[in-house]
């Protein structure tokens, strides 16, 4: 009889526990960065992202277990059944999915604490389904105080991880505190579970039309574990450049906007209220941002135009037809009036849904 844990500093491949360690590293950094990414996104993208984080990191995670698993030679002959290979495999993808899905349901502490549970029990699971993968010419024994003890581990580093990682800690540490202790909680889960595996050798028959070579699972796992870390950095690269762009271009036209002194240009509401204000609209209508905005764009009207319902159908007939075009009297804040020419556009969502209206309005008195 053996133990595991005497095959940890004595039977190992010191390359194949760094390249595991390496692996569980970057899976959890990229779980964390995805994790970020879902934070920053609203409705089917974050889904999205949650999906694309529960797969890379689910993936990183469970290749982890499986390459320092490789990295131990028992001295036998050992395989891997090929079907509960693949169970252990989705249990690691459900349980990082399940985990980001709650940190993003709940908040604060039952967010953590969810969140950790989900992760280090479902972990957990992943570990020892693996382990029933395993086949060799004799019997495994575990002691139930170190099982015990591996998914307490993994469950506390995990909750800890979590909760580091709805901070906003810019710093160095900070930032890779979350993927630390996301790793810490892998390995101590691992390795303390394998310190409770009692190995007794026999003289079992092996399939190996059912199982996949060590070797086969080194090259396969190694090569699709990056590939698939890497789409999902790129991925979340490719998005924060996006945002940045986007932001840009908002600023720039922003910017264009105020700019703008000859043209009052300013947001309308569904309901027809002023939502902003530019420099342009102050100077041609004389009333400041904070005195306009969240008040009804019909106070630029007449009495008259008001009760006859002017503003109202200009709204609908922008609603209906996506434009509304026309020239009128228009009155001031300080009840003069000028010539102006009105252009209102409907402006809808990606969806269709009607966001409000864009109103330029140009004084053609001069």
């Amino acid at each position: 009889m053996f133990t595991v844990l005497t095959c940890v500093t004595q039977q190992h491949n010191l390359a194949l526990v760094g390249l595991a360690g390496l692996i569980c590293f970057l899976a959890s950094h990229c779980a964390m960065v995805l994790l970020h990414r879902a934070t920053s996104s609203e409705g089917a993208a974050r889904w999205v992202w949650i999906a694309t984080a529960g797969a890379a990191g689910g993936f990183g995670i469970w290749a982890t277990h499986f390459v320092a698993m490789l990295a131990y030679d028992p001295g036998v002959v050992v395989g891997y059944r090929a079907g509960l290979t693949l169970v252990s495999l989705l249990v690691a993808i459900v349980a990082t999915s399940a985990a980001v899905a709650a940190k993003m349901a709940y908040t604060g502490r039952v967010a953590n604490i969810l969140a950790g549970v989900l992760f280090g029990a479902g972990i957990g699971s992943m570990h020892f389904t693996g382990m029933l993968a395993i086949e060799f010419p004799g019997e495994i024994a575990w002691d139930s105080t170190f099982v015990a003890a591996s998914i307490l581990l993994g469950i506390a580093f995990s909750v800890v991880a979590f909760g580091f990682a709805g901070r906003d800690d810019r710093s160095i540490l900070g930032r890779f505190a979350p993927t630390l202790l996301l790793t810490s909680g892998v390995v101590a889960l691992h390795f303390t579970a394998m310190a409770g595996v009692t190995v007794t050798p026999g003289a079992v028959a092996l399939d190996p039309a059912t199982m996949l070579s060590p070797e086969v699972m080194v090259a396969t796992i190694a090569a699709v574990t990056f590939s698939l870390l890497a789409a999902g950095f790129a991925a979340a690269i490719f998005a924060v450049h996006s945002e940045v762009r986007t932001a840009r271009a908002e600023r720039n036209f922003k910017f264009l906007v105020q700019g703008v002194t000859d043209y009052a240009i300013y947001m309308l509401d569904p309901d027809g209220k002023v939502s902003n204000w530019n420099a342009g609209a102050e100077r041609v209508k004389r009333y400041t941002a904070d005195e306009v905005v969240g008040r009804d764009f019909s106070l630029f009207y007449s009495e008259e135009d008001r009760r006859k319902g002017v503003p109202r159908r200009a709204l609908e007939t922008a609603r209906t037809e996506g434009k509304f075009e026309a020239q009128g009297w228009r009155y001031r804040k300080d009840g003069s009036s000028f010539w102006a020419h009105v252009v209102i556009d409907a402006i809808h969502d990606e969806t269709g849904e009607l966001i409000g209206f864009a109103k330029i309005t140009k004084d053609n008195s001069k």
